[in-house]
């Protein structure tokens, strides 16, 4: 995934996740298409 496409704030939340050790979340959310991930961000 390439988070330079995120706005910041997406951004910060994707490295967020990424620390805490959620990969498996980011990949579940990300084979459902890279919008669909984009539109999780934006709602949290």
């Amino acid at each position: 995934l390439s988070s330079k496409f995120l706005q910041d704030k997406h951004r910060a939340e994707l490295t967020l996740m990424v620390e805490m050790g959620k990969r498996a979340e980011i990949e579940a959310l990300y084979s459902h298409g890279f919008d669909f991930l984009g539109k999780y961000m934006a709602r949290k």
